[in-house]
């Protein structure tokens, strides 16, 4: 594989069990224009591949599809899979294999019922699920501790029930039960945040935003995302850093002050801490 860039953590010989959850593959990768992935044949799970920018093609059994920015292709169990980025539009994507264990309540979904790939739908345009795939990326490249697994379980089945449910002739309110305030607070916690990781320099300001004091904010969002505020409001300052070095438009200092960090130092840190490599280093093999 010669891409510009990728990153894959890869479990195929030994898959993670996740309570429910097989998960066999998950990362990304940017393709230099025209790059090819060959031809190969997928073993006992569902793929999902799902661009983030550029154009390609997608080959999932038998068939060929187009794919652009926020386009989802769902690959079904011992397909033959084949990638191909355009060369004008280098394509940049997000893979993630998984499967459910046998009779569960997930397996039967996607399985015996086929709702992931129902009609025959394979591809779908999908750009409210970017967020949940950085989410999952800042996850798995994140450090490990006890609520990894719960949160890989939770996003990737969100991805799918999602997928479900936007595929389905009828939407189903068995996938989606309505949200109590708690839930509606974190969730609009969430999206500011990602909104505007590269502006917001005090946490204690989303008080002001929304109107509930800091500290209940913070109870509220620990309860209900088994992470703090500011564990969160890091993760996703450092994915947006990697993001931005990607792009090979910004220097490690430019992304240091963009990002509101107080210095390159702490910056350097905290980037080696969350990735195992500093951003001089990551930056410097991605040329």
């Amino acid at each position: 594989m010669n891409g510009i860039y990728h990153f894959d953590n890869n479990f195929i010989i030994n898959p993670v069990t996740l309570g429910e959850l097989i998960l066999f593959q998950l990362g990304e990768t940017l393709c230099s224009p025209g790059m090819t992935i060959a031809t190969h044949t997928h073993g006992d799970w569902f793929e999902f591949t799902y661009a983030i920018s550029g154009t390609g093609k997608v080959y999932a059994g038998d068939e060929e599809y187009e794919i652009k920015k926020h386009d989802l292709i769902i690959s079904r169990p011992s397909e033959k899979h084949k990638i191909v980025s355009s060369d004008s539009e280098p394509l940049r994507y997000i893979f993630c294999s998984f499967n459910f264990s046998k009779g569960s309540e997930m397996e039967k979904l996607i399985n015996e019922r086929d709702l992931l790939c129902k009609n025959g739908q394979r591809r779908t345009s999908a750009p409210a699920i970017e967020n949940y795939f950085a989410d999952l990326l800042s996850c798995i490249n994140g450090v490990w501790d006890e609520f990894t697994g719960l949160m890989l379980e939770s996003g990737i089945k969100t991805l799918v029930l999602m997928t479900i449910r936007k595929n389905a002739a009828a939407p189903s309110e068995y996938f989606f039960p309505k949200a109590n305030g708690v839930e509606l607070l974190c969730f609009n916690i969430v999206n500011y945040i990602d909104s505007h990781v590269a502006e917001i320099e005090n946490l204690s300001d989303l008080a002001d935003v929304f109107k509930y004091n800091y500290s209940y904010l913070s109870r509220c969002f620990k309860k209900k995302m088994n992470k703090s505020i500011s564990d969160y409001f890091t993760e996703k300052k450092l994915y947006e850093a990697k993001t931005l070095l990607l792009s090979g438009k910004m220097s490690v200092t430019e992304v240091s002050e963009k990002l509101n960090y107080s210095s390159i130092y702490v910056f350097s840190r905290a980037f080696k801490n969350a990735f195992g490599i500093s951003p001089s280093r990551y930056l410097a093999e991605l040329k």
